[in-house]
């Protein structure tokens, strides 16, 4: 898992309206590609990452990813937003309950 901690300031100048208190203190989890342990430094694979993103981090700003384990915490799985684009370029939209009709 990244650290979000040098993000939340370009979230917060992005104008957004949304608080940044609210935005995720860790984003991921993603692949360690190869080590570096003289300096502590890990190269990242980050999928969809801009061309002038730096996939080096220091190990402060990576934790472990652990898993949630749904038998003692169901409550913790976090929804899926937004829609999901199949291999063949179709995008889909999950429904995960309906909250209120008209």
């Amino acid at each position: 898992m990244l650290s979000t901690a040098n993000r939340r300031k370009e979230y917060a100048a992005a104008g957004s309206g949304c608080s940044v208190k609210s935005f995720p203190r860790q984003d991921g989890p993603y692949r360690v590609v190869k080590a570096f342990p003289q300096t502590s430094t890990y190269k990242l694979e980050v999928p969809n990452a801009p061309l002038n993103f730096c996939s080096m981090f220091h190990s402060s700003q990576l934790t472990r990813y652990v898993p949630n384990d749904r038998d003692l915490f169901p409550g913790r799985e976090f929804p899926c937003d937004g829609s999901v684009v199949l291999a063949n370029g179709v995008e889909e939209h999950v429904i995960d309950r309906i909250l209120d009709k008209r």
